[in-house]
């Protein structure tokens, strides 16, 4: 769960700075990397590379590029396990349109500039997948998620 729980902190973060901070370069990156991640005849490998590329680019659009790093990191870190736990559901396809579809409300809340929907929006498509997944996770409410008016 350290894993899980860094993700958390770092992707509501990188939501938050990047519905603030992105560009119009930025949001066109993101859209073109969820137009890929939409066709149908995508494989688990190319999805799951697509998926890492929107959490990095997100993160990139933060302006902060030691955020980023971590990011990338991360990701390459998770990347075994990404491609896993593709593989072991039952029916990948569904949880892909679950995927893409939380993207988009991601997405969104970036091209909104809805700072804590972005956030929140985030931290339920991780933990979601996860709990697809069967990994055991804490109860959603003790996960933090920190408000600018904080």
């Amino acid at each position: 769960t350290d894993v899980l729980e860094t993700r958390i902190a770092l992707e509501t973060w990188s939501c938050r700075e990047a519905a603030e901070r992105s560009t119009a370069d930025d949001h066109a990156a993101l859209v073109d990397i969820l137009d890929r991640m939409d066709h149908e005849d995508i494989s688990t490998a190319e999805f799951n590379s697509l998926d890492a590329a929107f959490h990095v680019r997100i993160a990139e659009s933060t302006g902060n590029a030691l955020c980023a790093h971590l990011m990338q990191s991360l990701r390459t870190a998770i990347n075994r396990q990404m491609i896993e736990a593709y593989a072991d559901l039952p029916d990948w396809q569904a949880t892909a349109r679950i995927v893409r579809r939380e993207h988009r409300a991601i997405l969104d809340a970036l091209l909104s500039r809805d700072h804590d929907a972005a956030a929140e929006r985030v931290h339920k498509h991780i933990t979601d997948f996860y709990e697809l997944g069967g990994i055991e996770l804490r109860p959603r409410e003790t996960y933090r998620v920190s408000r600018s008016n904080e």
